[in-house]
């Protein structure tokens, strides 16, 4: 590992071979980053918890909400774009480095990689420098992410139905899957897709949201 990833990441590691497991799809090697993803994803959970505790007088609903934005697969592959780490990544045949769950699941592992290799305030420290550009939002842009809990609203408020949602079709391999799915209010139906369920639900509330709007107007 070379100087140019560790000035991307922030954070020079002192056990280079940790940093290289976390950068390794299991696709590569059997020494990969499944474990380190595992704690990461717990990490990550952790800091933004502790950061918008400090930082948001919400209720632990809002909170919730504004978290599950920060720390999902779709914020994290950003995060791994911002960082450029798809140039880092070893992957074998079959798995692409530009996927978003791939990418997503590296971030999280180099955070366990960086809190293994150093301590917990090094690793707050880092994660909050690459989420600066996202927690400097203003909280109610972060919140305004969640489309299906939007959509769920402007249901309520319209007096139509509670959205209900379908999974139209998956394709690719397990690692590489492209999700469809449709979301029906009353008469009217839209679809989205995504790198997961929860993403393509979301695509598909986005696009029911602004037919809705259109109605309205």
């Amino acid at each position: 590992m070379d100087q140019e990833i560790f000035d991307l990441i922030g954070y020079h590691f002192q056990n280079k071979k940790i940093l290289e497991q976390a950068l390794t799809h299991r696709s590569y090697s059997k020494t990969h980053n499944e474990r380190l993803e595992f704690l990461g994803d717990a990490l990550l959970g952790l800091i933004m918890s502790d950061w918008l505790y400090v930082h948001h007088q919400g209720t632990e609903g809002d909170l919730s909400l504004i978290r599950s934005n920060l720390v999902n697969k779709n914020t994290l592959a950003k995060i791994a774009k911002q960082l450029k780490l798809s140039e880092f990544i070893q992957v074998g045949g079959g798995a692409s480095k530009s996927n978003n769950n791939l990418l997503a699941n590296v971030t999280e592992a180099i955070i366990g990689a960086i809190y293994l290799d150093s301590d917990w305030s090094n690793t707050k420290s880092v994660v909050l420098n690459w989420y600066e550009k996202e927690l400097s939002q203003p909280i109610d842009t972060i919140n305004q992410k969640d489309f299906k809990s939007q959509l769920q609203e402007s249901c309520h408020k319209l007096q139509r139905p509670s959205p209900k949602y379908t999974i139209l079709k998956t394709i690719g391999d397990l690692h590489e899957q492209t999700f469809f799915v449709s979301v029906k209010v009353h008469h009217l139906t839209c679809s989205g897709s995504g790198s997961s369920k929860k993403a393509a639900e979301q695509n598909a509330a986005k696009t029911m949201l602004g037919k809705l709007n259109d109605q309205e107007n």
